[in-house]
């Protein structure tokens, strides 16, 4: 935090919203435990507004990158590691990495090269 916007941050102070599905106590709580420890970083200069969002309000500001910090999870359908390795390193995987903007990252992309060197050569 001491480096954070030029060590402005911790100076000036940070204010940020956390937000959550409603009905979702997985996520409240984590929510909720990020407020805590990040305002223990810095007390009476870290802000965190814990807010709950119904779930199609939650899915639209997610969508649009207004949320700083989604808070969200994908539960295996077919538990099988290939499953997991495809979706989310391969080029021909899913949508996953354009809906959360990591298609620019070059660890990604040397991720899905590396997977489509294994799976055409097993």
């Amino acid at each position: 935090m001491e480096k954070a916007w030029d060590g402005k941050a911790l100076k000036i102070g940070l204010k940020f919203s956390i937000a959550y599905n409603t009905g979702n106590l997985m996520r409240q709580r984590i929510a909720e435990m990020i407020k805590t420890y990040m305002e223990m970083i810095a007390p009476g200069k870290i802000k965190v507004d814990v807010v709950a969002l119904n779930w199609p309000s939650y899915l639209d500001a997610m969508m649009r990158s207004e949320l700083p910090m989604p808070i969200f999870n994908w539960l295996a359908d077919l538990p099988d590691p290939d499953n997991f390795i495809f979706t989310f390193y391969h080029s021909a995987g899913s949508t996953f990495q354009d809906r959360v903007r990591i298609s620019g990252s070059l660890s990604v992309h040397r991720g899905k090269n590396l997977v489509g060197r294994v799976l055409m050569n097993s």
